[in-house]
């Protein structure tokens, strides 16, 4: 019991020290069910999920502590645009005024019960069978628009193809970017499909407004005994 409180102390102060110092120490290289992700179009194989990442191990109290952080700025063909809708659109952009870090942020535009998504497939750094580890997974969003969006931070298992994670939020407009993480969580398996969905579609009260968010600065923090 003290192991596994330890473990969740460790993932939460690893990603609020992420929040606070901007990701210092680690470089950058339709609607949902309850308990499924939304099927749209299944992301294809990827042979090398990992090109251009960098991970920071650390040993802290004989824990392991292993960060990745993925900004866009050079690996973007990892990343998966997915959604349904006409009403919508996902892409990257290639702009230092929108993105938090580097040049290039990822953005999501819906409008009326559409959804899109930006995502890949991670592999996690330390992962055994016998020691899964506790991870959490959190991204900076911000939205340039008063309401801003519905949002869901997903991990998930790319073999079975339901929730690891799933932390629902709002993104309200004009303000900074802000970090926002999934609750911890482990994995059955040694990759997960990480991603960020936006739009009224998300939701069962369906909203005919227009969402925008933008999306930078993925992290996901894992503790090993």
């Amino acid at each position: 019991m003290q192991t596994r409180i330890m473990k969740a102390v460790w993932v939460g102060l690893a990603l609020a020290a992420v929040a606070v110092a901007g990701c210092a120490e680690v470089t950058d290289d339709g609607s949902m069910e309850e308990g499924m992700p939304a099927a749209g179009t299944r992301p294809p194989a990827l042979s090398s999920d990992g090109a251009g990442d960098q991970t920071v191990d650390k040993i802290e109290s004989a824990l392991r502590l292993t960060q990745l952080s993925d900004g866009f700025e050079s690996n973007r063909g990892n990343w998966f645009f997915d959604g349904v809708g006409n009403n919508s659109t996902a892409h990257f952009f290639e702009n230092s005024a929108l993105a938090r870090t580097g040049t290039y942020s990822a953005f999501l535009w819906t409008r009326g019960n559409a959804w899109r998504s930006v995502g890949r497939q991670v592999t996690i750094t330390g992962w055994t069978n016998a020691n899964r580890g506790t991870c959490s997974l959190g991204f900076y969003l911000r939205s340039d628009i008063d309401f801003g969006a519905d949002v869901n931070i997903e991990v998930i298992d790319p073999v079975t193809w339901t929730y690891v994670a799933l932390y629902k939020t709002s993104v309200f407009g004009h303000h900074a970017y802000e970090f926002q993480s999934t609750p911890s969580w482990s994995a059955s398996r040694n990759q997960v499909f990480v991603r960020v969905a936006a739009g009224a579609g998300l939701r069962t009260a369906v909203n005919k407004r227009e969402e925008r968010l933008f999306v930078d600065d993925m992290v996901m923090s894992c503790v090993f005994n």
